[in-house]
């Protein structure tokens, strides 16, 4: 990972995830984080430009043992997959806005929305998509992952993690 002038989304760099063969885990380059979002809409949104034969995997997961995962999005040959009902073509090589909602805590239904825009194409809506394990109520990890297994890259900006919840 490392950051760049070289594209950009908004503002003046964004970050570079450079995969290569022969990395130590298939999921890396990979960018974590830790919202611990207990309650209220978690909303993560940004911008994504995608090389050919980039593999890009975002999941949303509680810290259970074993883990929960919630929304998951998987990028690949630019066909996006992950769960039941999300299936899209995604342009390569051109910036496109992701934005996922979902509500947390007891209020959770288990399901979310994704809204992609692409910088060429109108926005698609999914609704309703379903998590990938029912009982996820908590975001606790945010993950950003290159699963590629070749020389390929990819760039994330524009990255925005919030929720509604009162006391956070």
């Amino acid at each position: 990972l490392r950051l760049t002038r070289g594209q950009k989304s908004a503002g003046q760099q964004s970050l570079l995830f450079l995969d290569a063969p022969g990395l130590p885990a298939s999921h890396y380059p990979m960018l974590t984080f830790f919202p611990n979002h207990r309650t209220g809409t978690s909303t993560i949104s940004f911008d994504l430009f995608l090389e050919p034969k980039a593999n890009f995997v975002h999941e949303w997961r509680n810290k259970a043992t074993p883990y929960q995962t919630g929304p998951v999005l998987q990028i690949k040959d630019g066909k996006l997959t992950g769960v039941k009902g999300l299936a899209a073509d995604i342009p390569l090589q051109q910036w496109v806005r992701f934005e996922i909602v979902a509500e947390m805590g007891s209020a959770t239904d288990g399901r979310w929305s994704l809204r992609i825009t692409p910088t060429t194409r109108p926005t698609q809506e999914f609704k309703d998509l379903p998590f990938r394990h029912p009982g996820m109520t908590t975001l606790d990890w945010v993950g950003f992952v290159s699963a590629a297994n070749e020389k390929t890259e990819f760039y994330l900006d524009n990255l925005a993690i919030t929720t509604t919840d009162p006391n956070r």
